[in-house]
């Protein structure tokens, strides 16, 4: 199984030591492993993304899809990564 690394440094990443790639989280919020559960697109494991402070709110997020977004124009919903830095492959878990 390949596991994925969450760096929390700026900019946040996950990194997959085994492909080599390197997978932009969103800024400014929290990442967590989300109860195992997987992308139901690509087997990625989810994260939960939690904004701080009394108003903060929490998402699932799967990393992959939020930096190769699946349909058009999902860009926009997702913050406009579009691109990983970095090999491709996929790699769920944390």
């Amino acid at each position: 199984a390949r596991y994925t690394k969450y760096i929390a440094a700026r900019p946040s990443r996950l990194y997959c030591s085994t492909c080599e790639a390197v997978y932009p989280m969103p800024q400014g919020g929290n990442i967590k492993l989300y109860k195992e559960l997987t992308c139901p697109l690509d087997g990625f494991e989810l994260v939960l993304y939690s904004l701080a402070g009394e108003d903060g709110r929490t998402y699932p997020l799967c990393p992959y899809c939020y930096n190769h977004p699946p349909f058009e124009n999902a860009a926009k919903v997702f913050g406009g990564v579009g691109a990983s830095v970095g090999g491709g492959g996929r790699s769920g878990g944390m």
